[in-house]
């Protein structure tokens, strides 16, 4: 009788998995592999959070393709600048993607799976975006 109901079980599990194979898929897993604090801007929810050294985080909507910027600190305490901007294309195959800083930069591994945009001008000093310098 209990190996019924254990086969049975079973046998429901696989199904639903057959059916979502990617439920989680288009969620990040992000590692932080450099040796500073970076910060994560998601552009999708605007809510921001930070990523210890060596550190990782899941975030995103399983529905949703991740939109997000990688910040790093700057020489004033307490501030980050931009530097660069993930757009997610694809959702990942097996399971939702991790993400490396050293992908980013090297534009290997589950960094394929994004556009990634690097901020030339990386300065966030809004004195730079009034009309009078602009000019």
């Amino acid at each position: 009788m209990i190996k019924k109901w254990y086969r049975a079980t079973i046998t429901i599990v696989l199904c639903i998995g057959a059916i979502f194979p990617q439920l989680d898929a288009c969620m990040i897993t992000f590692i932080n592999d450099s040796n500073n604090t970076i910060m994560i801007r998601n552009r999708n929810n605007k809510i921001s959070f930070f990523i210890k050294k060596y550190g990782r985080r899941r975030f995103g909507s399983p529905e949703n393709h991740a939109y997000f910027d990688v910040c790093i600190k700057q020489s004033q305490p307490d501030s980050f600048r931009p530097l660069y901007t993930c757009q997610q294309n694809t959702c990942g195959k097996s399971g939702n993607p991790q993400l490396k800083y050293s992908d980013l930069e090297g534009n290997q591994g589950a960094a394929q799976l994004f556009t990634i945009t690097k901020n030339e001008n990386p300065h966030t000093s809004m004195v730079r975006e009034l009309p009078m310098i602009k000019k």
